[in-house]
């Protein structure tokens, strides 16, 4: 992007750009009134590519909200720029001030000349007079000629799409005219031609007329054929868009020459083709998450090792917990899994309730289904019980009122990480999951215990690592009414 303006657009996060793993250029940019769901309003890039991710030159960033520009990955570089509130923690290169430039609103053409809209900055700016001139373009998006008369240590070169034209008027500055260089597109040159041709004449004719013609780089012509009377159209030959179209259209991204191709008397007919049946369609399946498929929800275990196996649904990854409380994991909490059956071990043989939860990942969304089951009771056995010898009747005691046991309050489920740690090259994307249904996730990425001021995690999008170095990922859930969970731990290397 180049001598433009990104003005009033809005977004989840980079309203006026969001770039993910590509290269991303921005050159004598204004980029200001733009809005985020949260923070980052204005440019956001993500990733790695080389040899760069972002190059940001002579560009003003303002009015965006907090966080306005920033860059995760690497590598990137920048010079020249105005950034009013830039990314904390990921901020972008190159900033040389961070003062208001006063920017008028978004306004037509008309208002300050050009072809395009325009955002002007006043004389005297914060933005003017101090961009770098080694990477500034020679004219504005105007074609206002860059740099402008200027009194040092301004430069003359000013941040932004938009160059305030001055003029000295003895040894002050005031508002002026500004030269303009009006630089014409490139030319490619359209070769027009027809067959046959006999001595008597051609076929047809098209318009553009036969012959060479000059035409804008990337322009898209519209071309026609006309046959004479007593012949007819066959097709083109050359890079057009439809050959048999008596109009059609040539890209002009590089020379080109087209062919219209005539016959004598008129075209033969095209046979009708004899219909072909159209297919009843095959019912698409309902997207859904897996269901449990064995044990048959509701049953009761019979041992301490049971293989659960549920169905694919349109998942693409699934995991099991099982607890004994609703969406816990106290009992087992699988990885991420891509099979459709795990066998679990260790489940309680005391005949209590068991929480079973499967969750599958569809798309990029995570769906909870939830079972219940009662365990195998190993003291339910029956056991021979001998003839009992008559006893006296005693007296009864009064049996004392038994006071009443607290029910411990739940806890929401531990969350699990994935990848559950290891080594890497360059970067890793960690994704944190939690099965207790509307339970927030905050983590931190130093080791340090997570807490409620923690970072939350944002569902769905991932957490990239990059920089070489040990990173240890903690995490909590917190959901109200339950104890927060226990804290998920996994440490990767990045090398």
């Amino acid at each position: 992007m180049a001598r433009g303006v990104g003005a009033n657009n809005g977004g989840d996060a980079g309203g006026a750009i969001f770039s993910y793993y590509g290269p991303t250029d921005i050159e004598d940019c204004t980029i200001s009134g733009n809005q985020a769901t949260g923070s980052g309003g204005g440019v956001v890039v993500v990733g790695v590519y080389y040899p760069h991710i972002l190059t940001l030159n002579n560009t003003i960033i303002a009015n965006n909200g907090a966080n306005e520009c920033s860059v995760i990955g690497y590598p990137f570089t920048g010079a020249g720029n105005l950034i009013m509130q830039n990314g904390s923690g990921s901020a972008c290169p190159g900033v040389v001030t961070n003062v208001d430039p006063q920017l008028q609103a978004l306004q037509p053409a008309s208002t300050n000349g050009g072809l395009t809209p325009t955002m002007a900055i006043p004389l005297y700016s914060s933005a003017m007079g101090v961009a770098d001139a080694g990477t500034s373009i020679a004219y504005d998006q105007r074609y206002a000629n860059r740099p402008q008369p200027d009194k040092s240590p301004r430069n003359g070169y000013d941040i932004g799409a938009f160059e305030v034209c001055r003029r000295f008027v003895g040894p002050s500055l005031e508002a002026g005219p500004c030269g303009y260089t009006i630089i014409n597109p490139p030319t490619t040159t359209l070769t027009m031609q027809v067959s046959p041709v006999s001595r008597s004449g051609s076929y047809g004719t098209t318009d553009p007329a036969p012959g060479t013609h000059d035409e804008d780089v990337n322009s898209v012509v519209v071309i026609t054929a006309t046959p004479n009377r007593g012949y007819h159209f066959i097709d083109w030959t050359g890079n057009v868009a439809d050959p048999t179209a008596r109009s059609t259209t040539v890209t002009m991204n590089q020379s080109q020459t087209v062919t219209a191709n005539f016959g004598i008397g008129a075209p033969s007919p095209t046979p009708t083709p004899t219909p072909t049946p159209t297919p009843t369609p095959t019912p698409t399946p309902t997207p859904g998450p897996a269901v449990m498929l064995s044990p048959t929800p509701g049953s009761t275990f019979t041992s301490s090792s049971v293989t659960f196996q549920w169905s694919a649904g349109s998942a693409n990854a699934y995991a099991l917990f099982v607890g004994s409380s609703p969406g816990s994991g106290n009992i087992y909490t699988s990885s991420v899994l891509t099979v459709r059956s795990i066998t679990v071990n260790n489940i309680p043989t005391d005949g209590r309730t068991i929480y079973v939860t499967l969750s599958s990942r569809v798309n990029t969304s995570w769906v909870f289904n939830s079972y219940t089951y009662q365990a195998f009771n190993s003291s339910a056995t029956p056991t021979p019980t001998p003839t009992p010898t008559p006893t006296p009747t005693p007296t009864p005691t009064p049996t004392a009122t038994p006071t009443p046991t607290p029910t411990p309050a739940s806890a929401v489920a531990k969350p699990f990480i994935s990848p559950n740690g290891g080594t890497f090259s360059q970067n890793v994307t960690v994704h944190i999951f939690c099965s207790t249904s509307g339970a927030t996730i905050y983590y931190t990425l130093d080791g340090s215990t997570p807490t409620t001021s923690s970072s939350v995690y944002p569902t769905g999008d991932g957490i990239l690592l990059s920089g070489a170095g040990t990173k240890t990922v903690k995490a909590i859930g917190v959901k109200t009414g339950l104890s927060d969970s226990a804290i998920a731990t996994a440490t990767f290397q990045i090398q």
